[in-house]
């Protein structure tokens, strides 16, 4: 399943990111980039000291991760533990590779902030969009510490494939999210469509 993964996510990645950087010019001139990417920065640094220096906060991070995704997917919590030198969370029904790759590739707090503005319909000053941003970079940060070859969700899989998956995964949610912090949803929809004309186009090359 992991594998499968991996192969699906790379897939739509590649021209997803191969349209991502000719966009870059576009991106660079958003109205609220310059915030983002203060904001991005200064939670990536954040997100390193907690790693190193408070690693039970980012323990708690990586295991609630877990747990919305199990709830996502109706799974019943039966117990939710974290502490200095991990932690775990435990949950009835199936196992799931979503659940398992959830804490490397979702930035939890920012898509449950994102989730309540859309909720609220609220309108995001520039500080505001540079402080969701600071919770991007934050997981940003600790995601990628964390997807190291001794985690157990990553060798379950199959580290290459658990490798692959996640980095595929990011490539496309973190670009995804950062949109949405931006404010630029409709990036979003343009990005996607145009990847996929740009898909066609190669395989129409191919042919």
């Amino acid at each position: 399943m992991t594998l499968a993964l991996a192969v699906v996510s790379a897939i739509l990645a590649i021209p997803l990111l191969t349209t991502l950087y000719t966009r870059l010019p576009t991106i660079i001139e958003f109205h609220n980039f310059d915030a983002f990417f203060l904001g991005s920065v200064t939670g990536a640094i954040f997100g390193l000291v907690i790693f190193f220096k408070v690693p039970i906060l980012a323990t708690f991070e990586h295991e609630f991760t877990h747990l919305c995704v199990a709830l996502c997917l109706f799974r019943k919590p039966i117990r939710f533990v974290v502490h200095a030198d991990g932690g775990e969370v435990a949950y009835k029904g199936r196992g799931s590779i979503l659940i398992r790759l959830g804490p490397y590739v979702l930035p939890t707090f920012t898509l449950i902030i994102l989730l309540i503005v859309h909720i609220a319909q609220l309108t995001l000053s520039t500080y505001e969009v540079a402080g969701i941003a600071s919770t991007w970079g934050y997981h940003l940060a600790t995601g990628i510490l964390e997807s190291t070859p001794r985690q157990m969700d990553l060798r379950r899989g199959g580290l290459i494939a658990s490798y692959a998956a996640i980095i595929c995964l990011c490539s496309i949610i973190y670009p995804t999210t950062a949109f949405w912090v931006m404010d630029e949803s409709s990036m979003v929809w343009r990005w996607f469509g145009d990847s996929w004309i740009h898909a066609m186009d190669v395989i129409a090359l191919g042919d």
